[in-house]
Order: structure tokens, then C-alpha cells, then sequence
């Protein structure tokens, strides 16, 4: 089942603070001799991401609703636009979200560990 990111959130995350990461499926075996081998274990390479995002305070209750329920607490991925390309890409939490109350009582920073699964 596609789950998409909710059109009651922000629909692209902040660059200012967005940290992605190629990550590698490599394996590294030793050998009798000479240097350890290595090789590609899948096409397929996650990509750890972390970004933010500022929301209110209702948005924020919401999305803490739409990860427990519509996620399954995590278990499943969802589609969102990455703010680097601006297409829309599969991701996964890594964490729970987690926010920061702002100067202002009824704004959140909200961060996100994410994978981009594509």
C-alpha cells in the first residue's frame, strides 16, 4: 500500500539543515593472501537522510497521528519530494520524528532520520 506525505503537512523539507548521505552495499571478505575482496551486494543502495521542517503545533500532533497510524509506527515507507531534486522519492524513518518547541509556543522544529529508499 502507497502512503503518501500528508497535504496537511509541509510538502518539502528545509534546505537549511538537510544532510543526505550516499550509502554503500558493499561486502568486504578477507582473502589468504593479499588485499580483503570486495564486492556490490545489490543495485539497490539506501541513502540516510536527515532533514527539518517547521510546522505548528496542530501539524505537529498530526504527523505524531499519521506516523503512529498511517506508518504503523515506522514500519512502513511513505513518498515525499526531496528538496534537492524536487521529484518524489520513497523514504523510511530511521527514529521517531522529533521536535523542538520554537521561540514561538505554537511553532515546532521538527527533525527527521530518514533513508531515501531510491
Amino acid at each position: 500500500m502507497a502512503v503518501f506525505w500528508p497535504a496537511y503537512l509541509p510538502q518539502v523539507p528545509q534546505l537549511a539543515g538537510y544532510q543526505a548521505q550516499v550509502g554503500m552495499s558493499v561486502m568486504t571478505s578477507e582473502t589468504d593472501r593479499g588485499p580483503p575482496k570486495r564486492r556490490s551486494l545489490t543495485d539497490f543502495t539506501p541513502h540516510p537522510t536527515t532533514f527539518q521542517m517547521v510546522m505548528t503545533q496542530h501539524q505537529w500532533n498530526s504527523l505524531i497521528g499519521w506516523f503512529r497510524y498511517s506508518l504503523a509506527n515506522g514500519a512502513l515507507s511513505f513518498f515525499l519530494t526531496d528538496p534537492l531534486d524536487g521529484l518524489l522519492h520513497t523514504f523510511c524513518f530511521v527514529d521517531g520524528p522529533s521536535g523542538t518547541p520554537d521561540d514561538d509556543p505554537t511553532v515546532v522544529k521538527v527533525t527527521l532520520n530518514v533513508i531515501r529508499m531510491d
